[in-house]
């Protein structure tokens, strides 16, 4: 049953909480008090669908939130339904709440403080509350509910409930074989480009001393212009730059010459 019923910045209504007693509870009041309200209130809680329209004027977002005490003999097909979705009721209840944002923003559904989608929460609405109304009986037009009508007639919720069981199995399953395809074939990429990276570094020719070998590369590289100056004046300093001023080589040859002369003279000089 719905006990407590709370409503913020909904319609025309700024706040309001209501607190059902079990048994029948009347609301009463003439045309316009709003009485619509509070069906369409219980309405958000069910998953019907809501446009910012239903913001209060002058305010940002509207929020409806329920609190249904469940029995304890909860039919299988709604244990069913819970537990595919992962909504244990707390202290035997749901709370429902429905947010509504005005002016484009997006609002939200929550079970027990769990977003769900606008599907799943009328799929739960429907076994929480019934709303009879005006051309209520258009309800036996929708597949569910005949399918409903049939399996209840027919006496086979509790197998129903079984095949909806073995159903999220074979999903489940499914899923995890959906996932280890997957990493395997990550894997196989992982190997196949790793094979690559090997197969390119074994063709450069890679030695375990060339890395100081590039190092020293490099380096004479980006002096290259100093070493170039060096040269050029180590051969100046070797062959001279004129005549006036002889270079180390010529005489070194003067050297060796005048050492020859005298080798004729002794031998230890020649």
């Amino acid at each position: 049953m719905l006990s407590r019923l709370t409503i913020r910045n909904f319609a025309i209504v700024d706040h309001l909480e209501i607190e059902w007693q079990p048994g029948l509870n009347v609301i009463t009041g003439e045309t316009g008090a709003g009485k619509s309200i509070l069906i369409d209130a219980v309405g958000a809680l069910l998953g019907d669908r809501l446009g910012p329209e239903a913001v209060r004027s002058g305010a940002q977002r509207a929020l409806v939130e329920g609190v249904f005490i469940l029995s304890e003999d909860l039919s299988a097909d709604f244990e069913s339904i819970l537990d595919e979705y992962g909504l244990q009721p707390e202290d035997g209840a749901l709370i429902v709440s429905r947010e509504v944002a005005g002016g484009g923003g997006r609002g939200g559904a929550r079970v027990n403080g769990r977003g769900v989608p606008l599907s799943v929460l009328q799929e739960i609405g429907e076994r929480l509350v019934d709303i009879h109304g005006q051309s209520e009986h258009m309800a036996l037009l929708r597949s569910r509910e005949q399918l409903e009508y049939l399996d209840r007639y027919a006496g086979v919720l509790a197998e129903r409930a079984e095949v909806a069981r073995l159903v999220r199995e074979l999903r489940g399953a499914r899923e995890t074989l959906r996932m280890l395809v997957a990493e395997e074939r990550e894997a196989a990429r992982l190997q196949d480009r790793l094979n690559h990276e090997v197969a390119e570094i074994d063709a450069a020719g890679l030695r375990e001393d060339e890395e100081a070998e590039l190092l020293a590369q490099r380096t004479r590289l980006q002096h290259v212009e100093r070493l170039q100056q060096a040269a050029v004046a180590a051969y100046q300093a070797l062959a001279g730059d004129d005549d006036e001023m002889p270079g180390a080589v010529d005489l070194l040859g003067s050297a060796v010459a005048t050492l020859d002369d005298a080798g004729h003279i002794d031998r230890v000089l020649a």
